[in-house]
């Protein structure tokens, strides 16, 4: 039987407030409803396996490099700066595609060897605007630098 039902079907005055007082206990001092962490738990898995996948893009791109290395220190701080200043999921994931496309470019090794040898901090990298990071106008920022 339920500490409600109890309290309801009690004809005793006490014994239906101190149901009522135990129920009013609990609600204000319960952290998390029983279902709430499986569906957190679940979403930090999907969250965890996004942002791996997303430092695995990374590696990718920079796999082959002239600077030669292990970039996955790099790597990770990039893609962990772009989550830390991204508000939305899709957000994210466009600045993490976009960071990607712009470490791939051929047109703009510059770019990429500045990122690698530590030139442009990841941080610096990761909340880059689109106006420096794409094509000439990098070239150009990165020799003014």
């Amino acid at each position: 039987m339920t500490v409600n039902k109890i309290r309801k079907e009690t004809s005793n005055k006490s014994i239906s407030l101190l149901a009522k007082t135990l129920i009013l206990f609990w609600k204000k001092n319960a952290s998390v409803p029983p279902n709430k962490p499986q569906v957190e738990q679940g979403a930090i898995h999907l969250v965890d396996t996004i942002r791996e996948k997303s430092r695995s893009m990374f590696l990718d791109a920079v796999e082959g490099s002239p600077q030669g290395g292990n970039f996955e220190e790099i790597c990770r701080q990039i893609e962990e700066q772009i989550f830390l200043t991204s508000k939305t999921e899709a957000e994210y994931r466009k600045g993490v595609r976009t960071r990607v496309i712009n470490l791939r470019d051929r047109r703009n090794p510059e770019l990429r060897g500045a990122v690698l040898t530590g030139v442009i901090s990841p941080r610096e990298f990761a909340t880059m605007s689109a106006e420096v990071d794409f094509g000439g106008i990098g070239r150009t920022w990165l020799t003014e630098s």
